[in-house]
């Protein structure tokens, strides 16, 4: 709610010195700024210590794990959920669906999930000639990994109509969307057991993202 938001900040601004201390008021600050910035660069100091105050990681200038700190920040804004009837998790919520496609007799089986940030993985086909490249920037267009669906590495499940386990296709799509859909880049995949990052770099337009491909409903429809 927007306007309990700023009534909310507003209310603090009376009050000498209590907006640079809350954690809403700061993130208020930057949301505000955020459509205006024109590609110049923020210097949120005390939005960072308010976020990362008693963190062992998050409390230090050392750079962080972006989804591992959108997590926190959600979590950190909790307390005041209740006082502006409101809840910034649920901006972010959605439900995905695991379709699980049987190599043997093509029989679906999908599986739902609940999350609050999308991964957006390298598709496991074009893997081993990521991992075979010595470029060290290889470009990935994002509009084409969402088309069909998220690819993950095949999964063998017991398939209740062959009986058995067997060989699954795996992608992902979201059943229910939520207001912001928040993506995390996954540039790290298995390379004989051991985590190796990718050199990859996914392209796409920041003003306009085509997600028909990523719907359930869509899929199911067609």
């Amino acid at each position: 709610n927007n306007e309990t938001v700023m009534a909310h900040v507003l209310g603090h601004s009376e009050a000498h010195g209590s907006v640079s201390h809350c954690s809403v008021c700061q993130l208020a600050k930057v949301a505000t700024w955020l459509p205006h910035s024109a590609g110049r660069s923020l210097k949120p100091f005390m939005f960072r210590h308010i976020v990362g105050k008693n963190h062992v990681e998050f409390q230090t200038r050392n750079q962080q794990d972006a989804a591992e700190y959108f997590t926190h920040l959600l979590k950190r804004l909790e307390p005041v959920e209740a006082a502006l009837q409101t809840s910034f998790l649920r901006q972010f919520e959605f439900q995905a669906v695991n379709e699980l496609t049987c190599q043997t007799c093509l029989s679906v089986m999908p599986r739902k999930t609940r999350g609050s940030l999308f991964d957006v993985k390298v598709p496991f086909l074009a893997l081993p000639a990521i991992l075979a490249s010595q470029d060290h920037d290889v470009p990935l267009d994002l509009p084409n990994l969402l088309s069909q669906g998220v690819q993950l590495l095949p999964e063998t499940v017991n398939c209740p109509k062959c009986r058995m386990q067997t060989l699954c296709v795996n992608r992902v799509f979201i059943d229910r969307f939520p207001k912001y859909l928040a993506l995390k880049f996954q540039n790290f995949a298995l390379d004989n057991f051991t985590a190796k990052q990718l050199n990859v770099r996914f392209n796409f337009d920041p003003n306009h993202i085509d997600l028909k491909g990523l719907s359930w409903t869509r899929r199911t429809a067609s």
